[in-house]
């Protein structure tokens, strides 16, 4: 059996694999990397919902875009932590980001970046200066 989101084909669960994550992240790099998600974070991982994870010799925030499975021989790193308590992207808002990565040619999650307010990227309210 074959769901799908957002374009993305996901297989139906066979035994030897294991939940992951494809997530966009906001560097100039092409396609979704897959993270393995903790037991502790299978209820709450979504798409469109902003998680830490290691890239290269970093952690950095990528954003969750879909769920599938993965080998279970494939070594994956997983999910650091989840930052929201909701998604902060709803699927229209994925739809339009991937179409705008293709259109102007950047990452996924660059166009998700971009599409986010500064408080949302950053975890704190936005904050407006008083005019005098």
């Amino acid at each position: 059996m074959t769901q799908e989101l957002l374009g993305l084909q996901f297989q139906s669960v066979p035994q030897s694999t294991v939940l992951c994550a494809e997530v966009a992240v906001p560097v100039p790099v092409e396609g979704l990397f897959s993270y393995s998600i903790p037991e502790e974070f299978r209820s709450v991982v979504v798409p469109g919902i902003r998680v830490l994870v290691p890239f290269k010799n970093r952690e950095i925030t990528a954003y969750v875009v879909g769920l599938g499975h993965s080998a279970l021989n494939r070594r994956l790193k997983p999910i650091l932590k989840v930052l929201d308590d909701a998604p902060v992207l709803a699927e229209s808002m994925l739809a339009l980001t991937r179409w705008v990565s293709e259109y102007y040619g950047s990452s996924w999650g660059e166009a998700i970046e971009n599409a986010l307010p500064r408080w949302v990227k950053h975890g704190r309210e936005s904050s407006r200066k008083k005019r005098p």
